[in-house]
């Protein structure tokens, strides 16, 4: 975001929102007013943005932290295997490690594509069952009853 005078009271303007919806049980309506947004929604859409920017900052703290350890498991890991009889079980169980901190890594960071799910939901209510016993109970009947 930009440092324009503009961009810094807008900012200051949501974290107020923020800090009244926070702390007060004023409405949407009440915080707009105060904090000069011209609607409900538009408080709601400026303090959503504030909230979104935060998040980001601490996600990617927290990216780089387990990036910093996963590189020390690395380094650890490399170290031994470098060392390692090749034939060991020991060496196969290296290899493993390597691979996995390999891709952590590779997921930390959204380097790998997506993971295709396919996933199917099939749900009967009361009226399904009956109507499946009623079409049953029909096909079981003699045509000239019927």
């Amino acid at each position: 975001m930009s440092t324009s005078k503009r961009n810094i009271d807008r900012r200051l303007r949501a974290l107020e929102a923020l800090r009244l919806r926070n702390e007060t049980d004023l409405s949407w309506a009440e915080i707009a007013s105060q904090t000069g947004y011209a609607t409900p929604q538009s408080a709601q859409r400026g303090v959503a943005r504030a909230l979104n920017r935060v998040e980001t900052k601490t996600v990617n703290e927290h990216r780089d932290a387990l990036d910093a350890q996963l590189a020390w498991l690395w380094d650890e890991t490399a170290e031994k295997l470098i060392a390692a009889d090749k034939g060991s079980m020991s060496y196969a169980t290296l290899v493993g490690s390597a691979v996995r901190i390999i891709d952590r890594r590779a997921k930390l960071f959204g380097l790998d594509g997506p993971t295709r799910v396919e996933a199917s939901v099939s749900v009967k209510s009361e009226l399904d069952v009956e109507i499946e016993h009623l079409v049953d109970h029909l096909k079981r009947q003699p045509e000239e009853s019927r």
